[in-house]
């Protein structure tokens, strides 16, 4: 019978810059391996020598692809002005305008993950191996930027599909009812400029790009290159790479960071070592060393780096396709 066990907290001196760092450990005689758990002051970490530059970490094509749709953005009212002249739809053009700005927020924000990422790594790599709270310290502080700047990269996805599908509704040839049928299923009550309802927006994922394809076959030739350059992006092995992995994480198993404890997913269990005949024993070693961890955090730290350099290769053409798809219908 096994029972619950309780913990004692230690207070493990300082960390860079004197911050506080909470350890567990059960039972406490295991105290010279990896923390059970532990509980920074903060995530962030301290700077000790100055942060690396956006141009030494190769993000000003990142940096000038979102200033330029933000900067597209700043143009709405005057292109709302001009719509009004060409089009019923012209409500449509300031929520468009919106999306486009919040794409090119979510890319800057992206960026500066990048740039604490890097502050994080470089850290990490100067932790001693033994000194495991330091590195389960940096190693969660690497990982939260790197989800974070993963997250960020999906909103912009799921942003470029709303703005593909917003923009088709200024073509006189849309029909509503393009968009209500399956796959999409939007709801034509709620499709509407100002609307925030669920049923008015899609999601990014290539199912969604082949209907809105269907959708822009029906419409103006420009607009169907807008939709080709959608596809463009869901396409791109290294975009969706982070979907699929970010799936994983937040639906399915999501290994612990290196440094603590931790669970071999892969690892043989106690039931399985005892079929190859492997004696089993119990000492204060709280688990088997935890191996699974820095294949998890690499994954994620460089998975979300390439998807960010994918996503960034398609904005200028994106914004270039909605640009001329736009034109064609407002002017």
């Amino acid at each position: 019978m096994f029972a619950l066990r309780g913990w004692s907290e230690a207070r493990c001196g300082t960390l860079a810059a004197g911050k506080d760092i909470e350890v567990t450990n059960t039972p406490p005689r295991a105290s010279s391996g990896p923390p059970s758990a532990f509980l920074a002051r903060r995530l962030a970490l301290e700077l000790d020598t100055p942060p690396p530059t956006i141009s030494a970490l190769g993000l000003q094509p990142a940096k000038a692809a979102a200033f330029a749709w933000q900067e597209q953005r700043s143009q709405a009212f005057w292109n709302e002005l001009a719509a009004m002249t060409a089009t019923a739809a012209s409500d449509w053009v300031r929520p468009i305008h919106g999306i486009i700005g919040a794409v090119g927020e979510e890319v800057l924000v992206a960026i500066e993950a990048e740039v604490e990422k890097a502050i994080a790594r470089d850290q990490l790599g100067k932790v001693a191996s033994d000194d495991y709270v330091k590195r389960a310290v940096y190693s969660r502080s690497l990982r939260f930027f790197a989800e974070g700047q993963g997250n960020a990269l999906v909103v912009a996805a799921h942003g470029i599909a709303n703005l593909t599908v917003r923009t088709f509704a200024l073509d006189p040839k849309f029909k509503v009812s393009a968009v209500t049928a399956k796959p999409l299923k939007m709801k034509a009550t709620d499709f509407t400029p100002k609307s925030e309802a669920k049923s008015a927006w899609l999601s990014f994922n290539k199912t969604t790009v082949i209907a809105l394809q269907t959708v822009a076959a029906e419409l103006h030739p420009k607009m169907q290159m807008l939709a080709t350059e959608l596809d463009a992006v869901a396409s791109d092995a290294a975009f969706t790479a982070l979907i699929d992995l970010r799936n994983v994480h937040y639906h399915r198993w999501r290994g612990e960071s290196p440094g603590v404890t931790g669970i071999n997913l892969q690892g043989d269990t106690v039931r399985e070592k005892l079929d190859q005949g492997q004696s089993v024993g119990i000492s204060v070693q709280l688990l088997p060393d935890y191996v699974e961890g820095e294949q998890v955090l690499n994954e994620v730290v460089t998975t979300t780096r390439t998807a960010l350099d994918a996503f960034v290769g398609h904005m200028p053409d994106l914004l270039q396709a909605w640009y001329d798809a736009f034109q064609e219908v407002t002017s």
